[in-house]
């Protein structure tokens, strides 16, 4: 009787091909629906959190690997009032590989931002997003002085905002101040974005 060894050394070389390919292919998928969505989520609750100085919150974040999509639902920053300082209900990005291989730039299909909301108070020369201003610019300082630059070429198909609001409080004066706009619904065709030279 023939082993199952056996059988595996009579393999050609294109049959060990396949099935390490198919191989790579089931762990692919497999990390993308498994393992991918809730690291993602971990990284920014955890890693974007501490470097915001903010808490951050949002569900398992959703990615296909077959059209490279992802998918951000209920993502929220917290602020130190009850409303959040940025929040949205869902955003969904589709990449083009094809599209960035021949036209040499990153290119998306699709970008869509649900219901995005945006609260901003000013209290005397501070805004509630100067803190995070701050630690970003501290370490964007400590980092390598010698980096050059980042050259990038982004196109975007169709760009769509859904059903936004934006809040601005004014507390500087003896009054506050606010404004409001709600329903804000955006659609952009074919943007292009780039820096350098060469672009």
């Amino acid at each position: 009787m023939t082993t199952a060894a056996t059988k595996l050394k009579q393999l050609r070389w294109y049959q060990w091909l396949f099935i390490a390919v198919a191989f790579i292919y089931l762990v692919y998928v497999a990390l993308s629906y498994f393992y991918v969505p809730n690291k993602l989520k971990q990284v920014v609750e955890g890693d974007v959190a501490e470097l915001l100085g903010r808490e951050l919150s949002v569900a398992p974040i959703e990615f296909n690997p077959f059209d490279l999509s992802v998918r951000i639902k209920a993502f929220s920053i917290a602020d130190k009032s009850e409303t959040p300082l940025l929040s949205w209900q869902e955003f969904y990005v589709n990449f083009t590989p094809w599209g960035s291989l021949f036209s040499w730039n990153l290119q998306f299909e699709d970008l869509l931002l649900d219901q995005p909301s945006i609260n901003i108070e000013k209290r005397g020369d501070r805004f509630n997003f100067s803190d995070i201003l701050e630690r970003l610019s501290a370490s964007e300082e400590s980092e390598q002085p010698d980096q050059a630059p980042l050259k990038i070429a982004l196109e975007v198909i169709q760009t769509s905002i859904n059903d936004g609001l934006f809040r601005f409080t004014d507390f500087s004066g003896e009054k506050p101040a606010k404004t409001e706009m709600d329903e804000i619904t955006i659609q952009i065709k074919e943007i292009y974005l780039a820096t350098g030279d060469e672009h």
